[in-house]
Formats: C-alpha cells, sequence, structure tokens
C-alpha cells in the first residue's frame, strides 16, 4: 500500500496515560485515512476552524475543496468565450454545448443567454448564415440556434442528394459500358476500315446546324477558318484587322517593362486604310508599317533571320495583345534607319514590320500639330443683311393653345418710379418697330410684365401661367 494511504494503529483501551484523549487522536487519525489518508492530516492541521467547527462534516469538506480548487479568473475565462468560434466540421449543437459549458464560470447570470446568442451571430463558420442572423429582427437565442440547424440540416441534404446523382451517372455509365463490351464478346466486331466507312456514311441530328447530315460535313463549319458552329458570313476570323496600339505602362525604357498591344497577329494583312513607309535594310526594301498609337517598334523574327551582323540582345519587356494573350518577344536589336537608330523588339509574329510613334516622329515621317488655324471670314461682314435688325416673318403666325388650359388674367405688376420713364420709351420704341401694338379691348389672356435692366434694354414677359400650347 502506498506510504500515504497507511491504516492507523490499533486502538489502545488501556486505561493508562489518558485514554480519552488517545481516543480522539485515534479516531481523526481514522475519518482522515478514510477521506484522504495521511498527507490531507498535514493540510488538515494547518486549518483554522470555529467554534463547534471541526466536528462538522461540510464545514471540512469546504475547507479541503477552498484548498485544492484555486480561486478562478473570470477575466480569462471570459475572453476564452469571446474568442471561441465554430470550426468547421463542428455541428451548431457541439458548438452551443461548448459555449454553455464556458459561459457557466463567466458568471453572466441572467445575460448568459443573450451573450450565448451573440457569441453564435460572431462565431459561426457560415457566412450565408450570420447575415440571416444579422438581418434577424428580435433575434433570441432559440431563435439563432433554430436558424443554424436548419440551415446545418439543408446544407447536409444538398450534399447527400450531389452525391446521388453522381453514383446515378457513374452506376449508368458503367452499365453502358460493361452492356457494350458483352455485345463485343457476343459477336465478332467490324474491321477499323469498316468502322470508318460506316462512321463517314451514317447521318444524324446536329445540335450546330439543326439538320440531318454525315459527320464532318455540317454546314455551320466556315469555309474559310475551317473552324465548327458558325457559318462563313459569321466568321470572325476574317473580321481581325490590324490594329497596332501599344500602350506603355511605365514611362522609363529599362528592362522588365509590360506593354499593351492591341491586336498584331491575323493571318491577312488589310492595307487599305493603312500607312506604310519604305526603307533600305542591308540593301534590301522592306516595307515598315507606321502606328501613331504605338510606343514601341517590332521587328517579325521572320525578317530579322535576313539580316547579317544584327545583335540580338535578351530582354525581358512582355508585350500583351488586346485578347489577354502575351506575344512571344524573342529579344531587341537596333537597326539604323536613314540617320536614326531605332531599336525593335524581335517577335515570333506574322506581321509587318511596326514604326512606333517616336520612331516615325524622329524619322520625319508624321508632324505633330497642336493648333489649327481657319482663315474663315466673319460671316456678319459677309451678310450683313441678315444680322441688321430684327427681321419680319413672311406669314402671321398664329399660337395653338391647348384648349383644356383655362384662361389666365394676371394683375399687372407694379414698376420702380426708377425704371417707368425707360419702360415707356421702351414700349413706344418697339410700337413704333410694329414688335407690339397696343391694345384697349379686353382679352382672354393677360400676362404680368416683367422689367429686367439688360445692356440691350430688354424686357421680359411673364408666362409661367400660360406655358402650355400645343
Amino acid at each position: 500500500m502506498d506510504g500515504h494511504f497507511k491504516q492507523p494503529p490499533e486502538m489502545d483501551f488501556s486505561h493508562e496515560d489518558n485514554p480519552s484523549e488517545k481516543w480522539k487522536r485515534w479516531k481523526q487519525t481514522m475519518n482522515l485515512y478514510l477521506e484522504v489518508a495521511m498527507e490531507g492530516r498535514e493540510i488538515y492541521n494547518t486549518f483554522n476552524f470555529g467554534e463547534n467547527e471541526a466536528d462538522k462534516l461540510e464545514v471540512l469538506l469546504k475547507k479541503f475543496e477552498d484548498y485544492c480548487i484555486p480561486k478562478k479568473n473570470v477575466t480569462v475565462i471570459r475572453h476564452r468565450f469571446n474568442t471561441h468560434v465554430q470550426n468547421s466540421s463542428e455541428s451548431i449543437d457541439q458548438y452551443l454545448t461548448d459555449l454553455k459549458l464556458i459561459a457557466k464560470n463567466c458568471e453572466f447570470e441572467h445575460l448568459k443567454d443573450g451573450l450565448i446568442r451573440d457569441r453564435i451571430v460572431c462565431g459561426t463558420n457560415s457566412s450565408r448564415v450570420k447575415e440571416r442572423l444579422l438581418r434577424e429582427d428580435g433575434l433570441t437565442l432559440d431563435k439563432a440556434v433554430g436558424i443554424c440547424r436548419a440551415d446545418e440540416e439543408s446544407r447536409k441534404l444538398m450534399k447527400t442528394l450531389n452525391e446521388e446523382e453522381q453514383v446515378h451517372a457513374l452506376r449508368r455509365k458503367t452499365q453502358n459500358q460493361r452492356t457494350n463490351r458483352n455485345e463485343g464478346y457476343a459477336k465478332k466486331g467490324p474491321s477499323r476500315r469498316d468502322h470508318e466507312k460506316r462512321e463517314s456514311n451514317s447521318s444524324f441530328s446536329c445540335g450546330k446546324c439543326g439538320t440531318t447530315h454525315e459527320r464532318r460535313n455540317c454546314p455551320a463549319y466556315g469555309k474559310k477558318c475551317k473552324k465548327p458552329n458558325h457559318y462563313q458570313k459569321f466568321c470572325k476570323s476574317k473580321l481581325s484587322k490590324s490594329v497596332h496600339r501599344l500602350d506603355e505602362y511605365s514611362s522609363c525604357e529599362s528592362d522588365g517593362e509590360n506593354y499593351f498591344v492591341g491586336a498584331v497577329n491575323r493571318k491577312t494583312e488589310i492595307k487599305e486604310n493603312a500607312c506604310f513607309s519604305s526603307f533600305k535594310l542591308q540593301g534590301k526594301t522592306v516595307q515598315f508599317k507606321i502606328d501613331t498609337g504605338a510606343q514601341v517598334n517590332i521587328l517579325p523574327l521572320s525578317i530579322y533571320k535576313k539580316l547579317s551582323n544584327v545583335k540580338l540582345s535578351k530582354t525581358s519587356t512582355s508585350l500583351t495583345s488586346f485578347s489577354g494573350d502575351k506575344l512571344k518577344v524573342v529579344g531587341k536589336c537596333s537597326l539604323h534607319l536613314k540617320d536614326k537608330n531605332c531599336e525593335f523588339f524581335v517577335t515570333d509574329t506574322n506581321q509587318s514590320p511596326l514604326l512606333g510613334f517616336k520612331a516615325s516622329h524622329e524619322l520625319g515621317l508624321i508632324h505633330v500639330i497642336m493648333t489649327v488655324q481657319t482663315d474663315v471670314d466673319d460671316p456678319v461682314e459677309l451678310f450683313p443683311k441678315v444680322f441688321t435688325g430684327l427681321g419680319c416673318l413672311e406669314k402671321p403666325y398664329h399660337i395653338k393653345i391647348d384648349s383644356s388650359v383655362n384662361p389666365v388674367i394676371n394683375p399687372p405688376r407694379k414698376i420702380p418710379a426708377a425704371l417707368r420713364e425707360k419702360l415707356k420709351g421702351t414700349l413706344k420704341e418697339m410700337e413704333d418697330k410694329e414688335v407690339i401694338r397696343k391694345v384697349d379691348e379686353p382679352t382672354d389672356w393677360v400676362n404680368s410684365l416683367v422689367v429686367v435692366e439688360k445692356a440691350e434694354n430688354r424686357k421680359v414677359e411673364d408666362l409661367f401661367r400660360s406655358k402650355k400650347f400645343e
């Protein structure tokens, strides 16, 4: 038996040497042996008991419990609660159980359910569920757990259905393969030549053009590009024009730069709207296409191979076409055109050599015009009659008024005393020019006059109430 669990010695019941004291010690030793053994006796002797507490078992157990269980740190436990999140493989019930066990020692009291609900919203492993919980009005713990359980069950159901569909498809394909294999064993299969002949002569319903025809004889093949799924007039291969637009991403010209190339690859060269210039390269005439939108010069590899003693240096510059395809840049070289040394990027493409904006400007092929001056005579001087006087319409013009609009007679507005004489003079002038005429009889419409001083002494009529015309 372990040293800590030695049984107490036998009780000496002789009446010598104070037997009552010996009985108390033996009883104490026996009780401690039955509960906490000899090690607990040393701890027991350190306890301080009040009056009539030493003989109470509940008090003794409470003191041992306080000694063995250290005082809990509520802050640490709450930190663990607030940082606990749901694992990807953890169900909502398992996550809820863990939260309740941790919250048991957090001393939340009556806030316990609300804080667990908030922890579920923040710690759920599904962003879709979190969005649903945040959108829910009057969310409680039971409602939050119900939403999480419903989402969990729906995901399990969808996973099961998807697995069943995959299994069914696999079984159906395997069954067809097994049937075909059995048919091959039952009778000798045709030769390869017979199979190709039967395949070429067999007709089927085509899903590309909607007709029935033999294999490899679909009318929806492009006649020029030999590509399926379209007719010749809808073929996009013949529409690919050479649009050489090279946009530079970096302003410095060093290795490692990236350039954007609009389009440099095509099978046919369309020269109707292109501008070319010829130069001598080692005694050979080469046509260069001028592209003012390009920032670099391009030389095809096929032309570079025809040149001799032209050093090709490595470069990490990349050229990207409009479609996102990267051009295969072999290197770069320097060519002498007229009296200028121009740098060219050698690409493995089938195209004409390209001169960019900088090289074209330095070679004098293009000129930059910042302003354009036009010598146009002043129309006022050319047609003085048109710009003299007010003018007059050839025929009387009748304003058509909407019949559904009721006529309005506005009261006259007060004119400031300082403007009355000017107003009278202006009205008299307009009356003399037959722009207006004086009316003394009643009319259906009367508009107010608004006097606004301008450089031309013009007067404005307020037509706010009579703005609806046909």
